[in-house]
């Protein structure tokens, strides 16, 4: 009796094991408001009053971050606030053999493709709809190559609204279109094999103080030379 007791023991640990999910592990680890990659060896200061999600480690896109609480420009106050551009930064990381001035270029291209192009434009929001550039900076950081990029993107919204004060529409929806822009920038450096690429957009009205915050994130970024 207490041999199959035993035995039924050990079935039901071994079944449980097979059941309960592995946990994907994650691309990093933010401690004390860092982030720090752990697979390209890479680290930056988190900004303040931004939320943060860590991502799976086999994917190129690292993390992302919101602004929480953000104030919105006047045409999304009261009841459109939903509608605004939360502002947003993406970290992507990934292996390539290309120079920061190739990648650069392949990204922009519109008649470029290539599966790693196809999922890096997915989170790079910014520069995957029609756009202006209005400023591309070459760098140096940290003795490898590096590129900023400030962009526009033009953009075209309907949004529904509740009955205002006048009779003709008090207790109706109606419609009013938002003609704006979306705004930000990317900065793209390749480093040993490696592309590090940030990525903020938010609505354009409200981009002045965020490229401050942005710039100040780019400063803090750092490599572990023994990673």
């Amino acid at each position: 009796m207490k041999r199959q007791v035993c035995i039924a023991l050990a079935f039901l640990f071994m079944f449980s094991l097979i059941t309960v999910p592995v946990q994907a592990k994650k691309a990093g680890e933010v401690k004390d408001k860092v982030y720090t990659d752990f697979t390209y060896a890479f680290s930056f200061s988190i900004p303040g009053k931004w939320s943060v999600q860590v991502k799976k480690s086999k994917s190129p896109l690292r993390l992302s971050m919101e602004e929480r609480s953000p104030v919105p420009p006047q045409q999304f106050q009261g009841e459109l606030r939903d509608y605004m551009q939360i502002p947003m930064i993406k970290v992507l990381a990934d292996t390539t053999s290309l120079t920061c001035d190739q990648f650069v270029k392949n990204m922009l291209d519109d008649e470029f493709k290539s599966k790693q192009k196809k999922f890096f434009m997915k989170s790079l929001n910014l520069i995957s709809k029609p756009h202006d550039i209005l400023k591309q900076s070459d760098m140096t950081f940290a003795g490898s190559k590096a590129i900023m990029i400030e962009a526009r993107q033009p953009y075209s919204m309907e949004v529904s609204k509740r009955g205002g004060d006048d009779a003709s529409d008090r207790g109706s929806d109606r419609a009013d279109v938002i003609n704006d822009n979306k705004s930000g920038a990317i900065f793209l450096t390749v480093r040993d094999g490696h592309v590090i690429i940030f990525h903020m957009i938010c609505e354009y009205k409200t981009s002045l103080p965020l490229m401050g915050v942005f710039n100040n994130l780019v400063k803090s970024l750092k490599f572990n030379e023994e990673g």
